[in-house]
């Protein structure tokens, strides 16, 4: 088997020369460049390590500056006073208070209330140990707001007589009152207070309201008035004076140059002077009474007589009258008759007498 034969390449010596003159460039040159790259990191950290240490205590500065002045609460003024601090909400506002201490008000009343808030609020910043519990502060609130609950009041002039509880007690006032002047046992067609008084509610402090029995007490409580009575056709000094509750003689003392014997004139004025209570109740009633139906006497004349005499003895009647009367505190005002029935028909005595 012939030999193979090997195939040398010579490279020219120039080319050689390059080669190891480019390594040595190259060689030369890395060191250089390394340490070029070196300096550029180190100065990157350099900066990065001076801004840390620099922005870590101005960090530390401002979190504690924040700390200290965040606003995390409210003081809460009534009328310029302090109350108390809660916690900030969002959703705390003086109008948000006022509706729960009027809900607080409402619910220990059992009523309606009408206060007058005066609520602000200033933002601060205080320690945990410092802060109000909110429900804590509603209740003192309630305390220091002005309020009024709703009430009912017998209303005179826009002015209030006696204010009671509620509706209900105020009308039971009344009805008690009323009560006074409608037992006489004839039926009751209207019963009214004689002054313009009204029942209405009303807000009203909570130490004005008073009990039934002390407001029954002032409505009726008697005062000393004086007026002027114009006399009308038919009436009498006597009459005069029941119808206006006073006695005879007060009413004379009342009216100097006036006696017992004295003719009235219509139109004439009196003065009158009576004790008569707060209130006044007017009623009026349909009053039923058996009443007597006088004999009639009839007389004969006989021209044989001598002498006057009794021929037939009467006998009185019975009939049954209605009467509307109208009443001021109990005393008559007026009687009208409506209706009358007889019930026994009289027996009318009979009377001769001598002709003249």
């Amino acid at each position: 088997m012939e030999r193979e034969r090997k195939h040398i390449i010579k490279i020219p010596e120039s080319v050689l020369q390059q080669l190891r003159d480019s390594e040595q460039t190259q060689t030369q040159s890395a060191p250089a460049v390394r340490r070029k790259h070196l300096k550029k990191h180190y100065r990157r950290r350099l900066i990065i390590r001076s801004a840390v240490f620099l922005l870590i205590p101005l960090a530390i500065i401002g979190s504690v500056i924040w700390a200290m002045t965040y606003k995390n609460a409210v003081e809460v003024y009534a009328s310029d006073t302090l109350i108390g601090t809660v916690r900030l909400d969002k959703q705390l506002s003086p109008e948000s208070l006022a509706k729960d201490t009027q809900d607080k008000l409402e619910a220990d009343n059992q009523t309606a209330v009408n206060i007058s808030p005066a609520i602000s609020l200033k933002p601060v910043h205080v320690g945990k140990a410092a802060l109000t519990d909110k429900n804590a502060l509603v209740d003192k609130l309630c305390g220091v707001i002005p309020f009024q609950v709703q009430a009912s009041a017998f209303v005179l002039d826009g002015k209030p007589l006696a204010i009671l509880k509620d509706q209900a007690e105020a009308f039971t006032v009344r009805d008690n009152i009323f009560a006074k002047y409608t037992g006489g046992g004839g039926t009751v067609e209207s019963v009214s207070f004689v002054e313009d008084v009204t029942i209405e509610d009303i807000f009203a402090e909570k130490t004005a309201i008073i009990t039934m029995d002390n407001a029954i007490g002032a409505l009726t409580a008697e005062t000393a008035r004086s007026s002027v009575y114009t006399v009308e056709q038919g009436d009498v000094l006597g009459q005069i004076a029941v119808k206006n509750n006073m006695s005879l003689s007060d009413l004379i003392a009342a009216n100097p140059g006036i006696t017992a014997k004295s003719t009235l004139t219509i139109g004439q004025q009196l003065q009158i002077n009576t004790v008569t209570p707060l209130l006044s109740v007017q009623t009026v009633e349909t009053v039923v009474k058996d009443d007597v139906t006088p004999a009639p006497v009839q007389q004969q004349v006989n021209p044989r007589a001598t002498a006057r005499r009794i021929l037939q003895a009467g006998v009185d009647g019975k009939q049954r009258i209605t009467e509307r009367v109208t009443m001021i505190n109990g005393i008559v005002q007026d009687a009208a008759v409506v209706n009358t029935v007889s019930l026994e028909d009289p027996i009318p005595e009979i009377i001769e007498i001598p002709q003249n």
